[in-house]
């Protein structure tokens, strides 16, 4: 029986930075619903800056980097900058694959 590490949200008292760890997949994905991505996007009055630390992450396939292009977007239409630091090295090869690598903002 295999089991699933759903990514987790640590929604911690620095809104400026967020950690994303466990799986970002196509098992996983799902799971991280609009409401999640909108309690993401919910800054402090002034705040108009996000950073995803992503150091946590032990995966992620093509669904996951979908899900962090559409934070960005969404990130975008609500006017906040959203930025992606640590990225773990499967990540950095999927991006440099698929060709999205110039389209994520890297802090």
């Amino acid at each position: 029986m295999l089991t699933q590490t759903f990514p987790e949200l640590d929604f911690s008292e620095a809104q400026e930075r967020q950690l994303i760890s466990g799986r970002l997949t196509q098992a996983t994905v799902p799971a991280l619903t609009k409401k999640i991505v909108k309690k993401l996007l919910q800054l402090p009055s002034g705040q108009s800056a996000l950073t995803l630390d992503l150091s946590k992450l032990t995966h992620v396939d093509t669904a996951g980097l979908a899900w962090l292009l559409y934070v960005i977007e969404q990130a975008h239409k609500a006017n906040v900058a959203v930025t992606l630091s640590e990225l773990p090295e499967d990540l950095i090869n999927l991006t440099r694959l698929t060709g999205v690598d110039d389209l994520l903002p890297l802090a």
